[in-house]
């Protein structure tokens, strides 16, 4: 079979969830199928890798007015989408990406990005057939509250989808794909709400949790940090409306007198006003974006895995972070029913609530008991969640489909 993993979305974040869920599924589903991506470079597909890999930054020079509907092409519609779409919208040349996607002729196409309902539905008007799937990474079913949240515009207007309520414009969102992927339980009650056309395929990877002490020994040098210091790790996009890094960030200040660093690991919109909440702080470090065995490095070289954040669907991170043992704590709005463990449950606190993520940074640092218990439901949990379980699951689907 002919796949498209696609995302559009990618011109804006090169590292990320998404973006990784597109690569290992361009990767991995090539096994048993002629697999082709469609998106910008990422940290996971370069434009030095080999593979059939359609760069929109090569075959879309010109941004065009994708967002806007087809009936809405005067000026002042072009004014408002510069002023106001232009930075969540990826302007790209349709016309140029149909014909490439001609020439390939997908029986089905996977999307990763709410961006990319306006591609595909203009590749539809343009009389190419194909089967698609839509993956819920942003959590579009349960995150938008508002009609014109930010979340919400680049469907209910960008799109061109016409509704007088967001809840008619994501039912005719996710009716649109022939299936959609809900990461986790909530997901797919609340698309649920919206369609049948849904199924729950969780994420999934694959890591070596393993390293020479002496590439471990320079990674704790390059990040100065010392052989009796605590380590706590953030890793993913600094992006405080959704990933609520300042949470992080306050909770750790809040703890005096010890010896700890907090390793913020990525890149985003949110740096320079981390950079300024940290102030003078030298236990806390800001590592940059990290690629390849440098990412096994800073969990390995780390005691406590952090995430904070106001939405998720189920974090590629927090799975790794499962995988090399590491104890967890996460907010309650990462938290989902799919991390219940009965025995051993992840720690967690109220979204926003620093005063208790530092109280659980504490317990897990001096409490041998609680921290052992949460090493414990890490490795459960870490069983769960495959990459090899993950692609025979999506495998499974495009054989239905």
């Amino acid at each position: 079979m002919k796949i498209l993993v696609v995302d559009t979305g990618s011109k804006y974040n090169s590292f990320g969830g998404p973006q990784r869920v597109a690569a290992l599924l361009y990767k991995g589903l090539a096994e048993n199928n002629e697999v082709y991506y469609l998106g910008y470079p990422t940290d996971y597909i370069k434009e030095s890798d080999k593979g059939n890999s359609l760069f929109l930054s090569k075959i879309s020079n010109e941004p065009k007015y994708a967002g806007i509907p087809d009936k809405s092409n005067g000026q002042g519609a072009k004014l408002i989408y510069n002023m106001i779409f232009k930075q969540m919208m990826v302007g790209i040349d349709r016309s140029a990406v149909a014909i490439s996607v001609s020439a390939i002729m997908p029986d089905l196409i996977i999307s990763n990005s709410i961006a990319d309902f306006t591609l595909l539905s203009y590749l539809r008007k343009r009389g190419i057939k194909f089967k698609s799937v839509y993956i819920d990474h942003i959590s579009l079913s349960t995150t938008t509250t508002k009609f014109l949240s930010r979340e919400s515009l680049p469907l209910t207007v960008g799109s061109g989808i016409n509704s007088i309520t967001l809840d008619g414009a994501k039912k005719r969102f996710f009716n649109f794909f022939d299936m959609n992927v809900a990461l986790n339980k909530q997901q797919e009650t609340e698309i649920l709400r919206f369609t049948d056309r849904v199924t729950r395929i969780s994420n999934g990877i694959k890591m070596n949790t393993k390293a020479k002490q002496t590439e471990l020994a320079s990674v704790r040098k390059r990040y100065s940090i010392s052989s009796t210091d605590f380590v706590v790790l953030y890793i993913g996009r600094l992006y405080e409306r959704q990933k609520r890094v300042s949470t992080i960030i306050n909770a750790f200040k809040s703890i005096k007198g010890e010896k700890m660093k907090l390793l913020l690991v990525g890149s985003g919109p949110s740096l320079e006003e981390y950079k300024e909440l940290a102030g003078k702080d030298k236990r806390i470090v800001f590592c940059g974006p990290v690629s390849g065995k440098r990412v096994n490095e800073v969990y390995l070289i780390s005691d406590l895995f952090v995430l904070a954040s106001a939405w998720e669907g189920l974090t590629l991170t927090t799975l790794e972070a499962l995988q090399f043992g590491l104890p967890v704590i996460l907010s309650d709005d990462s938290y989902q029913d799919d991390l219940n463990v009965s025995d051993a449950p992840l720690l967690h606190f109220p979204t926003g609530d620093q005063e208790e993520l530092a109280s659980l940074m504490q317990s897990v640092m001096k409490d041998a008991k609680v921290r052992q218990r949460a090493i414990i439901a890490s490795k459960i949990l870490s069983k769960d969640f495959s990459e090899e379980k993950m692609l025979n699951k999506y495998q499974e689907l495009i054989e239905s489909l």
